[in-house]
């Protein structure tokens, strides 16, 4: 059952939070001395959840295919408190349904990010850690169709859209300077045309037009992270970027939470019978995940990193044809040297841990070109044992912004060893081979400590 028709009564209601946290307006003043007080304070925002889309239907037989209705969402933002209740921010997120025929399978990928400049209105309750709020504003939606394996066949919708969302939610400062919460937000789309064509050289082409509709619901949780500093009761000023005093990185026993963004190097492509990993020539392969650690003194500390890597596998004359998804779980020891009243803190790591490797987003059939014609061709059937062990040493830096919040890069040498992979082309007997997945990445990390 499709749930386009639910689309006017959830908007509505959505709407009527924000009018209703209009009417209060900001009738307690900046100066209401609260433990958490947020007022002209400038924050990150990064988030993850799930999102509904309500319709669909793209052209022809092609629809957006989403597991069970749920798109992965992945997004964040930058935001301003103007005050004790109003404030303004960046909204993005992004989500990557694919676009599935119901005859030919999967065809493509559509990525949509969208851009919401929002404004916000916060009800900070009792001392200031409790704060539900509401978000609406209007800004751009931004679609690509990509990751075609099927060279003709070609799906294609507009790149640009106007998109409005509408969101509520309720958040908890942990600390004065990071707060957790969970939305409900939904982001409105106009239709939009929509097209697929399937056929080329040889072969009788057809072709079919649609209208497609990216309205969605999400539900999100998410991590607030405030730069700078709040005005404090020893007299200290608000700062708006850096704070101007510590403490910072001290012996102290804290948990922390980290987003890691990076990119692997490989030493070796080579999976067997002329499989490889990563498209020739480069590829956008990154390297996503987290860690939960904790600071047990002034040195030392362990966390526990997840990091997953998709790996293209391509062969001629296929190119990409499959996905080596490479999840790592990779507890490690850290010893740092805090450096500057622990503002600046290089650190060193070792870690032991197990690798899980899946091939997914198979092709079974591709069209490639013979001649004056385009034939459809079986693709290999890939299989990698799985787990294996992990090893890593490594080393990084980051800089405190405030006691609970620092930017910093992570440079790890993961160690694999070989695994056994099997590869079996249409009408051949299977083939063994052995990829090994050892390579040095380069991380961007984005913390968060607590307390």
């Amino acid at each position: 059952m499709r749930l386009s028709g639910l689309r006017i009564p959830l908007h509505v209601g959505l709407a009527a939070l924000v009018l209703l946290g209009s009417a209060r307006a900001d009738a307690t003043s900046d100066a209401t001395g609260a433990a958490h007080d947020d007022s002209r304070r400038l924050y990150l925002l990064v988030g993850t959840g799930a999102a509904f889309v309500l319709d669909e239907d793209f052209a022809g037989d092609v629809e957006l295919d989403t597991p069970d209705g749920i798109n992965l969402s992945l997004g964040g933002g930058l935001g301003y408190n103007l005050g004790r209740h109003w404030g303004i921010e960046l909204q993005v997120q992004g989500t990557e349904p694919d676009l599935r025929s119901a005859s030919r399978g999967k065809i493509d990928e559509l990525s949509n990010i969208t851009f919401v400049p929002a404004a916000r209105f916060r009800w900070p309750l009792g001392d200031g850690r409790l704060v539900p709020y509401a978000s609406a504003g209007v800004g751009l939606s931004v679609s690509d169709v990509n990751d075609a394996l099927k060279p003709y066949t070609k799906a294609d919708t507009d790149s640009m859209t106007v998109v409005g969302s509408i969101a509520t939610g309720i958040e908890y400062f942990l600390t004065p300077n990071v707060a957790a919460g969970f939305e409900m937000r939904s982001l409105i789309h106009p239709d939009q045309d929509a097209s697929v064509r399937f056929g080329g050289p040889g072969v009788p082409t057809t072709e079919s037009d649609g209208t497609l509709n990216l309205t969605s619901i999400s539900l999100l949780g998410h991590l607030r992270i405030f730069l700078g500093q709040p005005a404090g009761q020893d007299g200290s000023k608000r700062r708006l970027f850096l704070a101007d005093h510590g403490p910072f990185d001290t012996g102290a026993r804290r948990v922390y939470f980290s987003g890691l963004f990076g990119y692997k190097f490989l030493f070796d492509k080579d999976v067997g019978d002329g499989v490889k990993l990563r498209d020739e020539g480069g590829d956008a392969n990154l390297s996503i995940g987290g860690a939960l650690g904790m600071n047990f003194d002034e040195h030392w500390g362990a966390e526990v990193q997840l990091l997953v890597t998709e790996l293209n596998l391509r062969k001629d004359p296929f190119d990409k044809f499959a996905e080596l998804s490479d999840f790592v779980v990779l507890p490690t020891l850290r010893y740092r040297w805090p450096l500057l009243g622990g503002r600046l803190v290089p650190f060193a790591t070792v870690g032991l841990g197990v690798g899980i490797y899946d091939v997914g987003d198979r092709r079974p059939v591709i069209d490639v070109p013979r001649g004056n014609t385009i034939v459809s061709e079986q693709t290999p059937r890939v299989d990698v044992d799985s787990p294996s062990v992990v090893a890593s040493v490594g080393a990084g830096i980051e800089y405190f912004l405030n006691r609970n919040f620092s930017v910093g890069v992570l440079f790890p040498f993961h160690i694999y060893p070989d695994v056994d992979t099997t590869i079996t082309d249409s009408g051949s007997s299977p083939d063994d081979g052995s990829v090994n997945l050892s390579g040095f990445l380069a991380v961007f990390q984005l913390k968060a400590y607590v307390p």
